[in-house]
């Protein structure tokens, strides 16, 4: 038949169903194509991740959200020359939220770092490293400032966020003393081999 000949060569499926709608064909979407779409829409949408972070509220996502959408229905005529014409406003407005943005979150550091230097025993460095002693192995072994040691650790934001952990990786991460930053230095020379402690970094 026709049908079986247009599909000589090809994948055939179950036909899509269309409608006509103000002289356009619209494809209804199954419940799986839906989601596969959605989907895809959150697979964009986290890589605007930094995008996120600096626009919350409802009102601006739903401003940004309508530009992409204007954009994916093609009812923007030239974005090139929208872009070019708003590049000003854009660079100060995202220049203005990363400023607030780090200012913010340095306070929530200072805060965080604040909190844990009240804890009993908590050592405070010159550098304003906090220190928590979490367990102490009874080992006699201590690194030097040129020793390479190997650390597991879990690095966390003070939002609680997980960033990197040498646990999840399954195994413990090796280096040089003197090549890590200055927190680690400080802390991993109050340690012994075994030794479990909690760091705050400034």
């Amino acid at each position: 038949s026709l049908a079986a000949r247009r599909c000589l060569g090809l994948v055939c499926g179950p036909p899509s169903v269309v409608s006509r709608e103000g002289g356009r064909v619209w494809a209804k979407l199954s419940g799986q194509e839906k989601e596969t779409l959605r989907a895809l829409g959150v697979n964009l949408g986290m890589k605007l991740g930094d995008v996120r972070q600096l626009f919350s509220e409802k009102e601006e996502i739903r401003a940004i959200v309508s530009g992409i959408s204007d954009y994916m229905n093609r009812k923007i005529a030239a974005p090139a020359e929208m872009l070019e014409d708003k590049a000003e406003a854009i660079n100060a407005l995202v220049a203005s939220r990363v400023a607030s943005s780090r200012e913010a979150q340095k306070k929530a550091g200072a805060a965080f770092a604040a909190d844990a230097a009240r804890r009993d025993g908590a050592l405070v460095t010159t550098s304003g490293l906090v220190f928590e002693v979490l367990e102490r192995a009874g080992s006699d072994v201590s690194p030097s400032p040129t020793s390479t040691v190997s650390v597991h650790y879990e690095g966390k934001l003070v939002d609680g966020t997980v960033f990197d952990s040498s646990k999840s990786r399954g195994e413990p991460a090796r280096f040089a003393l003197n090549q890590v930053i200055k927190g680690w230095q400080e802390a991993l020379l109050l340690m012994a081999e075994g030794d479990r402690a909690q760091l705050t970094i400034p």
